[in-house]
This record gives C-alpha cells, sequence and structure tokens, in this order.
C-alpha cells in the first residue's frame, strides 16, 4: 500500500520511498509493474537499477505492462524510451516486432531499439569448416553443397579474416577478381543479401539479428553469432602457445579433423590460411609427441599421432613417430601395417626404397 501510494505521488516522494525500499521487498515492484512502468521517466538512475533488476528476476510479470505501455503511448516521447529499453532487456521473441516499429518512429530517435533483443534471441551459427562446409544455426543444418558456390565462399573467406572482417574491396578482389569493380560490387550485394537469407530465411533487414552486416567499406560477420571450428583451432593454437599441455594438445589434435574449407582447395584466397592452420597443426602435434616420447607418455603420443595421421595421411614425420612408437609399445601388428603406408608414401615422394622396419 505504501508503494501504490509513492507510485501516484510526487516524483520527491516516489523516490524517497524507492530509497527506503529493503532488497528483500523488491518483488512489490512487480506487484505494480503496470504503474511502475507509468513512472519509468521520473527515475534517477540508482532507482531505474532496481527496477531493471526486479525486471529481469520476473520477466514474465514486467512484459505485458511494458507492451501495454508501449502500445498505448507511442505518441509520448518521454514514457516510451525507458520503457523501450526495459522490453528490450527481458523482452521475448514477439516483441520484436513491437519494438522495430517504435524504432521507424523518427521523433523518438531511437533507430537502433530491438535490434540487440534480436540478436540476443537469434540461434548461434556454428561453421564446420575443416573438411566440406557445414552451418548449422540453432538446431536447423545447412550443407554447403545446398548454398551458392559464390555465397559459400564469401562466407569461407570472411572465416579467414581477421574478426571476420574484410573490406569490400578484399572481397571483390578475392573472389570477382576478373569483373569490372562497379559489376564486382553489384555481385558482393547480392551475394552478401543470399548470405543473409542462409542465416535467417524469413528476416528482412529490419528483423535481422545481424550475422552479416555491410555497412560502409566494410563487411563482417558477427563473432558474437557466428564460430567456427579454425577458429576454435587457432584459438586452442593460441593457448597452447601459452601452457603446452598435453589436453590442450590432445584436444586440438581431436577439434583439427580436416584441412579447412576443401570445397575451394584450388582458390588462392584459401590456400594460405589452409597452409598455415596446417602446418601450425602438425607442428604442434609433431611437438607434444616428441615430448611425450621423452617423457614414456607412450599412450598419450600415440593417440595425438594417429588423430594427426587421420587429419593428413602423408604426415611423414608424424607416421615416423607413430611406427617407433608402436615398436616401442611391442604393438609389432600395427607397425607392421602402418609401415605398408608409410613405405608406399616413401616410394611415391623419394623414388626410394624405405628404411626396413627394423631400423626405425
Amino acid at each position: 500500500m505504501r508503494l501504490t501510494r509513492a507510485l501516484v505521488s510526487t516524483d520527491t516522494e516516489l523516490a524517497a520511498h524507492l530509497r527506503l525500499l529493503a532488497e528483500d521487498d523488491s518483488s512489490f515492484l512487480s506487484i505494480q509493474a503496470e504503474l511502475v512502468v507509468a513512472r519509468l521517466p521520473h527515475l534517477d538512475l540508482a532507482h531505474l537499477e532496481i527496477v531493471r533488476r526486479e525486471a529481469a528476476y520476473r520477466p514474465e510479470r514486467w512484459r505485458w505492462a511494458l507492451r501495454h505501455h508501449l502500445t498505448n503511448h507511442i505518441a509520448d516521447l518521454a514514457p516510451i524510451r525507458r520503457a523501450a529499453d526495459l522490453l528490450e532487456m527481458i523482452g521475448a521473441a514477439e516483441d520484436i516486432r513491437l519494438l522495430r516499429s517504435i524504432a521507424r518512429n523518427k521523433r523518438l530517435k531511437m533507430p537502433d531499439v530491438g535490434r540487440t533483443l534480436l540478436r540476443r534471441l537469434a540461434p548461434t551459427a556454428y561453421v564446420d569448416d575443416l573438411g566440406r562446409v557445414t552451418i548449422r544455426i540453432g538446431d536447423r543444418v545447412v550443407l554447403g553443397t545446398d548454398v551458392r558456390k559464390k555465397v559459400l565462399s564469401l562466407l569461407a573467406f570472411l572465416l579467414t579474416r581477421p574478426q571476420f572482417t574484410a573490406s569490400r574491396e578484399q572481397v571483390m578482389e578475392a573472389l570477382w577478381p576478373e569483373m569490372e569493380p562497379e559489376a564486382a560490387a553489384n555481385s558482393l550485394n547480392q551475394t552478401s543479401y543470399f548470405l543473409r537469407q542462409v542465416f535467417e530465411p524469413r528476416a528482412d533487414d529490419e528483423a535481422s539479428a545481424g550475422y552479416v552486416t555491410s555497412r560502409g567499406d566494410l563487411i563482417w560477420l558477427d563473432p558474437g553469432l557466428v564460430h567456427s571450428k579454425s577458429q576454435d583451432c587457432w584459438s586452442l593454437i593460441a593457448r597452447i602457445r601459452q601452457d603446452a599441455s598435453p589436453a590442450l594438445v590432445t584436444l586440438l589434435a581431436e577439434t583439427y579433423t580436416r584441412r579447412f574449407a576443401t570445397d575451394f582447395l584450388y582458390d588462392d584466397w584459401a590456400s594460405s590460411f589452409r597452409d598455415t592452420l596446417h602446418a601450425t597443426f602438425l607442428d604442434r602435434a609433431e611437438r607434444s609427441i616428441v615430448a611425450d616420447m621423452q617423457a614414456g607418455a607412450f599412450d598419450r603420443a600415440v593417440t595425438v599421432a594417429q588423430l594427426a595421421l587421420q587429419a593428413d595421411p602423408d604426415a611423414e614425420e608424424i607416421e615416423l613417430c607413430l611406427l617407433r612408437l608402436y615398436r616401442l609399445t611391442g604393438a609389432n601388428a600395427a607397425a607392421a601395417e602402418q609401415y605398408v603406408h608409410y613405405a608406399s608414401v616413401f616410394r611415391e615422394q623419394l623414388g626410394e626404397e624405405p628404411p626396413p622396419l627394423e631400423d626405425i
């Protein structure tokens, strides 16, 4: 009753009551959510934060009040801004359309309201870009073979760039090197539109979470919404450089399953990224295998070597390490089987006979 009286009193009386409101009593704000929402413009930042915390704790109770308030005060500038900000923080999918309609009201000067909610509710996209490209958006799986080749190449190209960002000129030079600049720019615009449709098939520009954004001279993937397997590998490699623990190296060997984007095996823009990642992986794997052999951790070394050879069956030095490990652990049948492949590659690449198994 005291809160209700304060909510229909002057700003000074309301502020005085909120200052005395104990933390355990903040739930009373939810009981009177409709009245609180109407007074949002009159709260200072400290009291507004109390309301925000309570609304976040009981969002269902506040959503109805906020929707009702925004719908009925669409012409009133002061009451609508804070209500829109609060709904953006706690809203559900059905609130996006209402918030984006507010964004179109130029008098309110809130052109981006609703986009944070869109982004928060959007499913994360994970691109398995090692081997043939596959895209998972939430529960939906999109095979790279079902995507237009240029659209898939734009996605893969952006995944090779720092922070998934490139200039439009860089994209055009990589993907449309033979085209005149104006034609290449048109192709890029169309391709980026179709890439957005891969992530959000039914979204227009107003209701897009922003998986792909093009602004000014830049085009980028949102790293908060889009992740990739190659990115995971680079993150693990960065951690291993600081702490070369066997567990991290094993995780890297489990993650790096194939070379980058084999859909674009002969595209120049992919080659440098692919070769650098592959060489770095082999280097880290080999260092770990040698260290484990010296430490007598043979089983762990065998595991990493086997995983590395699944990613690159022709990694000669790692295969040689695996042969030695098999012999050290008494796995003679496995050594003989692996030696057949090693000898074949040795003859093909060097044109010479390999050393006998007994000498390895």
